[in-house]
């Protein structure tokens, strides 16, 4: 876990998953070069890059920023306990994200606003987590 601070706000990254991709480079970034990635491969692997696989690493992770009595959790949203039969990295995850937060970074009473990134897929828009005695329940409101 890394914390940095930016004038008076802190901005921790909570690690979720740090893994292989489940795609080739090629479905991964639609207009791939491979002749790219072997000229900077010597700093891509392998923390970037797994030669082994051919397949690209990447990290799935949240950002706690906090600022005063302002908490965000800036949240990628994937969660546990989805059904994603489509890929096996994400498939019914069973993860310990909460344990991963900084226990002293964790609010007791304020609310955790989360922006929820959203890609082609996805749709877009704002979660509310109202953090209760160390559990996290979220609502989806209307858009």
């Amino acid at each position: 876990m890394s914390t940095w601070t930016i004038g008076s706000a802190t901005i921790t990254r909570v690690e979720e998953q740090l893994g292989i991709t489940n795609q080739p480079c090629e479905k991964y970034f639609r207009n791939f070069e491979r002749d790219v990635l072997e000229r900077h491969r010597d700093w891509l692997a392998p923390d970037h890059y797994s030669p082994q696989h051919d397949r690209f690493v990447t990290s799935v992770h949240s950002w706690l920023i906090r600022s005063g009595d302002l908490t965000i959790l800036l949240d990628t949203c994937g969660g546990n306990h989805k059904d994603r039969p489509w890929t096996h990295r994400f498939h019914q995850l069973d993860t310990p994200y909460l344990a991963c937060t900084p226990p002293a970074s964790r609010p007791r009473t304020s609310t955790w606003c989360c922006a929820r990134i959203s890609t082609p897929t996805t749709s877009a828009g704002i979660r509310c987590c109202a953090t209760v005695a160390g559990c996290r329940r979220s609502r989806t409101p209307p858009i």
